[in-house]
């Protein structure tokens, strides 16, 4: 009896790494992607941060979405990209890079806010938000979240946004809208209504959010607002979560 021997194949390449696009010196920030294998192997993941240094996570098997974080050490703007090799030493090609731009850390009043997501069982960080800008005008920002980040109950989706880090000493933002977009299988977004917005210092801050006029939420070093959105909970891809305000510290 002969059994069939095929050539090994390497895995396909890794989707683009997701994760903040925005950060902060001396600050951890986790990045995922997946992959599948053609022939099915464990796959080992090589993430290349843009700063000279690479770190590899495995072995995991084929389509597992993957995680690795880093902290940069200097200001800059960084791509980030990922490789994968099967169990038998062949290699895919690079994925697509994600741009992200990391500014000045410490305790000198550089804080803005930072995106949690409740996915059921903790928050996920997805980062600081860099809304500064010394002139005082609010400006946007869009953070891509993973559906699997999500944890939908009842058609409700909780966020949250916490001002600064703990070690600052000093930390200032100004909130004038938050808003989640859908986005469906079609690539179509869809507007999800925000229920609720509870700040843990002044309370309901709901009507204060819902647009952008000259109405803000201010925000303290560690202060949080939590965010309750309504969202579809079939046929989603993703979801894109878009703030405006602004933080008038000069870096």
């Amino acid at each position: 009896m002969f059994r069939l021997v095929t050539a090994n194949r390497p895995p396909n390449t890794p989707s683009t790494p997701s994760g903040p696009t925005y950060g902060f010196v001396g600050t951890s920030y986790t990045y995922s992607t997946s992959t599948t294998d053609p022939d099915g192997d464990n796959v080992y993941y090589l993430f290349d941060r843009g700063d000279s240094s690479t770190t590899t996570v495995g072995p995991y098997a084929s389509g597992s979405t993957i995680s690795a974080s880093h902290t940069w050490c200097s200001t800059g703007t960084y791509y980030v990209k990922v490789k994968a090799e099967d169990a038998y030493g062949a290699w895919s090609g690079d994925s697509s890079s994600l741009t992200v731009t990391i500014v000045g850390g410490g305790g000198g009043g550089d804080g803005c806010p930072t995106l949690f997501v409740w996915n059921g069982s903790g928050y996920v960080d997805y980062g600081v938000i860099n809304i500064h800008n010394p002139s005082g005008e609010d400006v946007v920002r869009e953070v891509p979240v993973r559906v699997e980040d999500v944890g939908v109950n009842g058609h409700r989706a909780k966020f949250r946004l916490r001002e600064g880090w703990p070690g600052l000493n000093f930390s200032e933002s100004v909130i004038d809208q938050v808003k989640l977009y859908a986005i469906g299988n079609d690539g179509n977004r869809c507007l999800c209504p925000l229920m609720s917005a509870e700040h843990s210092r002044l309370g309901n801050v709901l009507p204060q959010l819902l647009l952008s006029d000259d109405y803000r939420v201010q925000m303290l070093l560690l202060e949080t607002v939590d965010l309750t959105f309504v969202v579809p909970w079939q046929n989603i891809q993703g979801y894109t979560f878009t703030i405006e305000g602004c933080n008038m510290y000069k870096m």
